[in-house]
């Protein structure tokens, strides 16, 4: 009996994440065929959900956002900073900073808060809409509900995401600089000058990629653990638990497909 509970949760789980995945590639073309045809007359609207989508995402979590990348430059800095300065290696600084802060931390890490604040705030939006029924009645009354609840967090989660990835990057920097001034190991001339040629046009190009990529799974991944939540109170921390693993799922995906091109290229 253990072993045969066992092989069926196994086949429950693997069922519910096919269902899952079979949801998100159509809500993934409902929303693009949503974008096209919008209606002039809900522009308005949309807009507007649009805005307060990346106040609620970008606005609001960018002191958190920007603590953060304070932080991660600093404890970059102080981590490279004595075996750099042992070996000989103290220009590399700079480099080391662009290469494990900006390049990979920074996307992944904003798109984890975007994932924690964000994402599970929709998810218990929409299955909370499933659960009182309000979804069914916007439903009954001819609005579509992927471009009402769906598009503009798809598009504002994707936008305010790629805007804290660039501050993040740019902070990460910043707290760089600051630790070095404190340890005094570097000038200012110096490590500016690293990083300088260290970063590229292309890793400001990858930073946004990334968030914009990020940003759409994580909105979308959230929406589609919403969408699909029975009609039951109970279902919403099950959602916002689904969205949650759902996102990192999403965030550690466009990472490892960040290394691949990086590698590739």
């Amino acid at each position: 009996m253990f072993v045969v509970d066992i092989v069926g949760g196994l086949g429950r789980r693997a069922r519910n994440a096919g269902t899952a995945g079979v949801v998100a590639i159509r809500l993934s073309g409902a929303v693009l065929r949503a974008g096209v045809s919008l209606p002039r007359a809900a522009l308005g609207q949309w807009w507007g959900a649009f805005a307060r989508q990346i106040q609620f995402t970008a606005w609001d979590a960018l002191t958190l956002v920007s603590v953060l990348a304070l932080l991660c430059g600093a404890i970059i800095i102080g981590e490279a900073n004595a075996q750099a300065v042992r070996l000989g290696l103290a220009d590399t600084i700079g480099r080391i900073v662009v290469a494990a802060g900006v390049r990979e931390i920074a996307p992944a890490l904003t798109a984890l808060i975007v994932a924690g604040r964000t994402g599970t705030a929709i998810a218990a939006e929409l299955a909370s809409a499933r659960a009182l029924g309000e979804a069914d009645a916007l439903d009954a009354l001819g609005v579509d509900i992927i471009q009402y609840y769906v598009l503009p967090r798809v598009a504002g989660v994707a936008v305010a995401a790629m805007a804290l990835t660039l501050v993040f990057d740019a902070a990460t920097l910043v707290g760089g600089l600051i630790a070095v001034q404190a340890l005094q190991q570097m000038s200012m001339t110096a490590y500016l000058d690293s990083v300088r040629l260290a970063l590229s046009v292309s890793d400001v190009y990858e930073a946004i990629g990334r968030g914009l990529l990020n940003g759409a799974g994580i909105a979308m991944a959230s929406c589609v653990s919403g969408l699909i939540a029975r009609r039951t109170a109970t279902e919403v921390p099950r959602a916002v638990s689904r969205a949650m693993m759902w996102s990192s799922v999403v965030v550690i995906g466009v990472s490892a497909l960040g290394i691949m091109l990086r590698v590739l290229a």
